[in-house]
């Protein structure tokens, strides 16, 4: 793929690490296939520029492929805090904002094509090409790229229609498999995710977990989610105390132009509130990353409570909140008399956290632990449980902070 650059009036000069040769080139590309390339630019001039990228001259053998191609353009000058800074056609490409390029400095972009996986043999045999126009324009207030950039196609900005229906509330009752069928009027990729609730705890089900579809249009496509022991046991258990329990499905699909959908479903077994099966499905995360200029890491607050359930061998409730969606992961110690031994596996292991509100989950430590304290405790000893929650923010900014749990044996 031939590479142009064009600077402005001013000291301003670009350079690229690959010279003009192609950043990107594949061939034998099969229908969902996806190729990348690497390239660095660079301010060789003495003032600063706003930088900008243009997908020119695109010449193909069929006109439909230039059009179905899907490309994405990122940010990669940090790899923990990568951004993804144009999601698109070839023909929607037209002066993307990148921000400022500081003088004698340089930026990492990758660029990626991608194939959509509903092409039929119409596009065999077909190619395309573009130049990668970059421009860098000095004294234009250069500003740092939106926060989550999501170019469309020209013309595309509706998202895909999309249609749930699940299987009756039989299957559930009786642990199997839940069935699934989901309709687009037009071609789309999916993901599915899926959990049990009674409308005080939530279970995900792995079952659903990797779960991708190629949504083809007006054609509707069947999915099986099966559940698995726990789930099968998490039914079972709220049935025989006649307590209410619900599944809920997501998918979330999404069209060549990166117009997106979610459409959530639910089936319950007795009375369940709506608002438990809505807070049953945790919501999903940005599809770009906001610019590196947010540099300021999450406010976090993490509480431990229940000391007399760890004495017990029960699981403590711990309570997580951030000022922003993150995500959170666990890490804790377990302390007894003089033994200080990390729990490498707690659960929930992981937590996704919404902005202002306060995630609330039982902490397990699993039954060898819970034995341990047990045990300790009728000793006489003193129990301690340290947890580290490590929240990580859509612009890759980290936070930790600690939460200590300590139970006393009483005095005679």
């Amino acid at each position: 793929m031939p590479l142009a650059l064009t600077a402005s009036s001013g000291s301003l000069g670009l350079a690229t690490s690959v010279g003009n040769a192609a950043v990107l080139r594949t061939a034998n590309l099969a229908p969902g296939g996806s190729a990348e390339g690497t390239v660095t630019i660079r301010n060789t001039g003495t003032v600063a520029g706003a930088l900008r990228a243009t997908a020119a001259n695109v010449r193909t053998s069929g006109g439909e492929l230039a059009g179905s191609v899907a490309i994405e353009l990122w940010d990669r000058t940090d790899p923990q805090r990568a951004a993804l800074v144009y999601r698109g056609s070839l023909t929607g490409m037209q002066a993307v904002p990148l921000g400022n390029l500081a003088p004698q400095s340089g930026r990492v972009f990758r660029l990626r094509a991608t194939v959509p996986a509903t092409l039929d043999n119409r596009f065999q045999g077909s190619w395309v090409a573009f130049d990668l126009v970059w421009r860098a324009e000095a004294g234009a207030g250069a500003s740092s790229p939106p926060a989550c950039t999501r170019p469309l196609a020209a013309g595309d900005r509706r998202p895909p229609i999309v249609r749930l229906r699940l299987q009756s509330r039989s299957a559930l009752r009786r642990g199997r498999p839940l069935t699934v069928w989901v309709r687009t009027d037009e071609p789309a990729s999916g993901t599915v995710t899926a959990a049990l609730t009674d409308g005080k705890r939530r279970l995900r089900l792995l079952g659903a977990r990797g779960k991708r579809l190629r949504l083809r249009a007006n054609r509707t496509v069947r999915l099986r989610i099966a559940l698995g022991r726990r789930a099968r046991s998490f039914v079972r258990s709220r049935l025989a105390r006649r307590r209410a329990v619900g599944a809920v499905i997501a998918v979330s699909a999404r069209d060549a132009a990166g117009n997106r959908r979610t459409v959530r479903g639910a089936i319950a077994l007795g009375r369940l509130p709506r608002a438990a099966l809505r807070a049953a499905q945790a919501e999903d995360f940005a599809i770009c990353t906001p610019a590196a200029s947010d540099r300021r890491p999450p406010a976090l607050r993490v509480k431990l409570s229940g000391a007399t359930s760890v004495a017990r061998g029960r699981a403590p409730l711990l309570s997580v909140r951030a000022d922003e969606k993150a995500r959170a992961t666990l890490t804790a110690t377990f302390s007894y008399g003089k033994r200080s031994v990390r729990i490498t596996r707690p659960k929930p292991r992981r937590l996704q956290l919404q902005a202002n509100r306060t995630r609330r989950v039982r902490l397990s430590l699993g039954k060898r632990w819970a034995a341990i304290a047990r045990r300790e405790a009728r000793r006489g000893r003193t129990l301690t449980l340290r947890v580290w929650v490590t929240a990580r923010d859509l612009a890759g900014n980290s936070r930790r902070a600690r939460a200590t749990l300590r139970w006393r044996p009483r005095r005679r």
